[in-house]
């Protein structure tokens, strides 16, 4: 893929993207955190707090705990994603920007040469 890239200032940031993932991840610590919470709620709700035709909320309960607190890896799998690839691209920008420097300074010294 070629991005047209002919001076620095056309590569993507990639110490912005990763910062931001960063902050990303930091929030999603918060998945873990709530999760736990509505585990423990669970736990609160035992057979003897909380029962209807003698069974328990307890385990649904919990299990949606535990589906919350699995969020955060695939907020931070996703973010992962993102750094890979803005990692590829910015390679693939930098290759294509030392590539037509290469191309300018070739034909430089071809005109001189003439």
């Amino acid at each position: 893929m070629s991005y047209g890239i002919t001076s620095e200032s056309q590569i993507i940031d990639l110490g912005t993207i990763n910062k931001g993932c960063d902050q990303i991840d930091a929030a999603a610590k918060d998945f873990i955190t709530c999760g736990n919470k509505v585990v423990s709620a669970g736990s609160t709700c035992n057979k003897d707090a909380l029962s209807v035709d003698d069974k328990s909320m307890q385990p649904a309960i919990e299990e949606l705990g535990e589906s919350i607190k699995a969020l955060e890896g695939k907020v931070t799998g996703f973010t992962g994603q993102i750094r890979s690839i803005a990692s590829q691209v910015y390679n693939a920008q930098v290759q294509e920007l030392r590539a037509y420097q290469e191309e300018q300074r070739k034909a430089a010294e071809n005109k001189k040469e003439q």
